[in-house]
């Protein structure tokens, strides 16, 4: 008997390094990580750790991973906007979108709006372009830019990132410069191309 428990013993022994591994592992999953809930409480540099395109427009939902390894979930709301009629038959002004913190879509428990143009707003686009920078330096990709700014949907832009060996966090890059621009254009901040 006191063998059988002296092997349990050292089996554990044997294993213990991998039971510590996968507890570092786990601890750096946007699941076990730190959640933060706002823009301030994160440690930049920042980076995007994954990336969602929703089937409601075009919402984009992700991850920031801050360099302390804390998580916010952000997205840029993309959802289709019906156009409504005055009685003259005029369409109504369409209200600007929300890029979003809290959750990876406006739809989901969390979400909260930032102010339009508002200070987290512009926070949050500043730490996306940093990250942008980062990964896809805009004097190196000038020309993968402008030829990603004319794909009109998601095959046209994986080919074009499969053309140019460019990685899927370069793509993630890509989508979210994308949305930046649409949304100083919407917001009169940028000129319509």
């Amino acid at each position: 008997m006191a063998a059988a428990a002296e092997a349990n013993v050292i089996f554990l022994g044997d294993h213990m390094w991998r039971i510590v591994l996968l507890s570092v592992l786990l601890a750096k999953t946007p699941c076990f990580a730190d959640t933060l809930g706002s823009l301030e409480e994160l440690e930049c540099p920042c980076r995007v750790m994954g990336l969602d395109m929703f089937l409601d427009g075009g919402t984009l939902g992700g991850v920031l991973e801050d360099a302390e390894g804390s998580i916010l979930k952000f997205c840029l709301d993309g959802r289709m906007i019906i156009v409504e009629y005055d009685s003259e038959g005029k369409p109504l002004p369409i209200p600007p979108t929300h890029y979003f913190i809290g959750a990876d879509h406006p739809g989901r428990e969390g979400a909260r709006p930032l102010d339009v143009d508002g200070e987290e707003e512009r926070l949050l686009t500043r730490i996306l372009r940093e990250w942008i920078e980062s990964v896809l330096p805009a004097k190196k990709y000038e020309e993968v830019f402008r030829k990603f700014d004319s794909c009109t949907n998601a095959e046209q832009q994986e080919r074009l990132c499969l053309n140019n060996n460019l990685s899927e966090e370069q793509l993630r890059a890509l989508r979210i410069n994308k949305m930046i621009l649409n949304r100083e254009v919407e917001l009169g901040i940028r000129p319509k191309n």
